[in-house]
C-alpha cells in the first residue's frame, strides 16, 4: 500500500488539524518531523510552509488540499465518515467557517495573540505590544462570532462534527494558554462547552502538541 507521508511539526496548528482529520477518517499516515522551509527531494511546500505531504509520486501542500485529497482517495465506507456534511447548505457553511478560521481567526488570535505570547519569547523574537493590544481589543468580538452559532447547535455547522471544528481546535488550545485568553474565556460558555466536547475525541487528545520550548531545543 502506498504510504502517506505528512511533513511538519506538531506545534503547527495546520499540521495538527491535518493529523486530526486523517485520524478521524482512519487514514494511515506517517508523520515526518520537519520545520518550515524543509525540502525532501521533490517534496516541499512552494512557499516554505507546513504541512505538505508525499503520497507515491504526488506531492501536495496546504492542509485543506491534503484533507480533501484524503476524502477522495480514502472514501467513506471503507474508511471513516466524511468530514463534510451531506447537505449542500451545510457544506457551504462548513467551507465558510474553514475559510474564516484559516484567515481572520488565525490572524486575529493565532498571529495576533498566541504567537507573540507563546512562541516569540521562546525563540527570542521581539513582540510588538501595541499590535498584541489591538488584537486583544478585538478578541471579545471575534469569540462572539463563534459563540453565536455554538449557542444554537453543538458544532459549528450543525449536530455533527466537521472539518471546520478541527480547524478551530488548535487555535483555541493556544489561546487558552495565554493570560488574555484566560481572562475572557468565562464570558463564552457555549464555546467552552464545545471545547470540552471536542477534547473528548481521541484525535484531539492524541495530537496535543509539545511545548514551543521542545521545538526550540529540537531546532
Amino acid at each position: 500500500m502506498t504510504e502517506l507521508l505528512l511533513y511538519g511539526v506538531p506545534q503547527s496548528t495546520f499540521v495538527r488539524t491535518t493529523r486530526m482529520a486523517l485520524q478521524e477518517r482512519g487514514v494511515p499516515y506517517t508523520p515526518m518531523p520537519c520545520p518550515p522551509g524543509h525540502v525532501d527531494g521533490e517534496a516541499r511546500h512552494p512557499f516554505g510552509k507546513i504541512p505538505f505531504m508525499r503520497y507515491g509520486d504526488l506531492v501536495l501542500a496546504e492542509s485543506l488540499a491534503i484533507i480533501r485529497f484524503a476524502e477522495r482517495e480514502f472514501p467513506a465506507g471503507r474508511y471513516g465518515p466524511s468530514l463534510w456534511p451531506d447537505d449542500p447548505r451545510r457544506v457551504a457553511l462548513c467551507d465558510q467557517w474553514v475559510s474564516a478560521i484559516c484567515d481572520s481567526i488565525a490572524q486575529r488570535i493565532g498571529g495576533g495573540i498566541c504567537f507573540p505570547r507563546l512562541a516569540a519569547p521562546v525563540f527570542g523574537m521581539p513582540v510588538d505590544e501595541a499590535a498584541v493590544a489591538a488584537a486583544v481589543a478585538r478578541l471579545p468580538a471575534t469569540l462572539a462570532e463563534l459563540e453565536g452559532p455554538l449557542s444554537r447547535r453543538p458544532y459549528l455547522t450543525g449536530d455533527t462534527m466537521t472539518v471546520a471544528d478541527l480547524y478551530l481546535v488548535p487555535i483555541l488550545h493556544y489561546l487558552g494558554q495565554t493570560r488574555e485568553g484566560q481572562a475572557v474565556w468565562p464570558d463564552f460558555p457555549h464555546l467552552a462547552v464545545w471545547q470540552a466536547r471536542m477534547a473528548e475525541r481521541p484525535s484531539v487528545r492524541d495530537t496535543v502538541p509539545p511545548s514551543f520550548e521542545a521545538l526550540r531545543r529540537a531546532a
